[in-house]
């Protein structure tokens, strides 16, 4: 006589939690990873976002400035001139900033950066006159002034970050100089 033997197929109820577990705590880890990824991306998206339009801004400002023919008024936060056109434009043209969480202007209603352009605000908008390269800043302007400094800092994006931007711009003046 011949003896049947069982076999046995399948997985102990032990085996089973212990892959449950497993794959839980793998879960947790791959789903973690995920979570930083997203908070990187949209912290570099935001933080691209300021730069971008700082860059945009101050882009804008070095063009203006380079076609300054006369300047009215300056002081360190805003500047009215005429600028350097053809046909010529006589009309006086004033970029300024009031301070605060107030938005850098153009003509009074052309916002250059500001609240309007997205959660940036402008914390520090300031004009240096140089009279040369290597003279010592002055905040108002002379009639010697050849080189004006800009220095823009904007706040906003991931955790508030703060942003930097610094340029001159020679003047074209009446002279070419």
């Amino acid at each position: 006589m011949k003896m049947k033997t069982t076999e046995q197929n399948g997985f102990t109820l032990l085996e089973i939690v212990v892959s449950l577990a497993v794959i839980t705590i793998m879960s947790v880890v791959v789903g973690r990873g995920l979570v930083e990824m997203v908070s990187g991306y949209i912290f570099a998206k935001k933080n691209a976002m300021i730069a971008q339009q700082g860059q945009i801004a101050m882009t804008r400002l070095k063009k203006e400035f380079s076609n300054i023919k006369s300047v009215n008024s300056a002081t360190a936060t805003s500047i009215t001139f005429v600028r350097n056109a053809n046909p010529p434009d006589p009309s006086l043209h004033t970029i300024s900033w009031a301070g605060g969480s107030n938005p850098l202007l153009c003509d009074n209603s052309d916002t250059l950066i500001g609240n309007v352009t997205g959660p940036i605000l402008v914390t520090s908008f300031n004009l240096n006159y140089y009279d040369y390269y290597g003279s010592s800043a002055s905040p108002s302007y002379s009639a010697s002034t050849s080189i004006i400094e800009i220095t823009l800092q904007l706040s906003g994006g991931a955790a508030n970050t703060t942003t930097n931007l610094t340029d001159r711009v020679n003047l074209w003046l009446a002279t070419g100089a």
